[in-house]
């Protein structure tokens, strides 16, 4: 995975742009996170997919890309959540190493998933006579009858993660677990949050009574942003991502004119850029893009 070294940069030195992106990170500077996870995508892409192609999951290219862009916005989300910056010196001397493991990692899980019957494409359709529309989707404070779901959700977590939402699922309240753990007790809230989204996403396919609620539920919470709310977001992107979304939603263009503009393997790069873009804003905004350029309040 190692690069070549540009004229005049050390790596791991102070003039590594590299290095100084990833300090910048890891002290929870929000523009140095996104310049990092810029970098990693631009420059690193190819070489880091090309590894996950080698693992010989059985994989396709698409799914391939998907975990690629999910791991970057987690690695991102965590960055700026100040959830990383304890990483050791190893992984500190070897970002993109490390980056890389959390890809086969992820990469992994998804095959490891989607080969339970439950998930197989194509598999029949859950009757709707059998699904018990009083049952609660995950996170709700009541019994339901996918504790066992959400216990197996935690067991996949990292064992900090499942540390942390076992002591509050438990009723530990959020200052004492920061406490325990370490942590401030903003971070633990925040990696709170993103931990019941995360199981949530991680049962929700397992469940038909649990996807159907959900669904109903989101269906009547949601309110789409406005148009003006929605480019105040996008103009806080980092650059590529800002360009390719502006280009085909703001502007109205075709994505082929975008690809063409960006030369070779133009259409990979455009539509990698848009993914990356619809998944930073709809966390931002917690509405599904591009969904939302068409249902936007004007």
């Amino acid at each position: 995975m190692d690069r070549p070294q540009e004229p005049g940069l050390k790596i791991g030195g102070e003039s590594d742009p590299q290095e100084i992106l990833l300090s910048r990170a890891l002290a929870g500077d929000a523009e140095g996170a996104h310049w990092l996870v810029t970098l990693l995508q631009s420059a690193y892409y190819r070489d880091i997919t090309r590894q996950m192609k080698s693992l010989n999951t059985g994989a396709h290219t698409n799914t391939i890309e998907d975990v690629f862009q999910e791991t970057l916005i987690r690695f991102l989300e965590r960055l700026k959540a100040g959830e990383l910056k304890d990483l050791s010196q190893e992984n500190r001397d070897n970002i993109i190493r490390y980056f890389q493991r959390l890809c086969d990692g992820r990469l992994r899980d998804e095959v490891r998933v989607r080969q339970s019957p439950v998930l197989r494409r194509g598999k029949e359709e859950v009757p709707e006579t059998v699904l018990d529309q009083n049952a609660r989707i995950p996170g709700d404070s009541r019994h339901t009858e996918h504790l066992s779901l959400i216990h197996a959700a935690i067991d996949r977590l990292e064992p900090f993660f499942a540390q942390v939402i076992r002591l509050y699922l438990g009723g530990v309240p959020l200052e004492d677990i920061a406490s325990q753990t370490g942590r401030s007790p903003k971070a633990i809230r925040n990696l709170v949050m993103r931990l019941k989204m995360d199981l949530r996403e991680d049962i929700v396919p397992l469940s038909a009574t649990a996807r159907v609620n959900y669904e109903a539920d989101k269906a009547r919470e949601r309110k789409w942003p406005s148009r003006s709310q929605i480019e105040a977001t996008i103009a806080i992107l980092p650059p590529e991502m800002q360009d390719a979304v502006v280009f085909v939603h703001v502007e109205r263009r075709s994505l082929d004119e975008f690809a063409r503009k960006l030369g070779d393997r133009g259409y990979e790069k455009a539509q990698s850029r848009l993914k990356l873009a619809y998944r930073t804003l709809a966390g931002k905004m917690k509405v599904p893009f591009p969904e939302a350029f068409e249902k936007a309040a004007m």
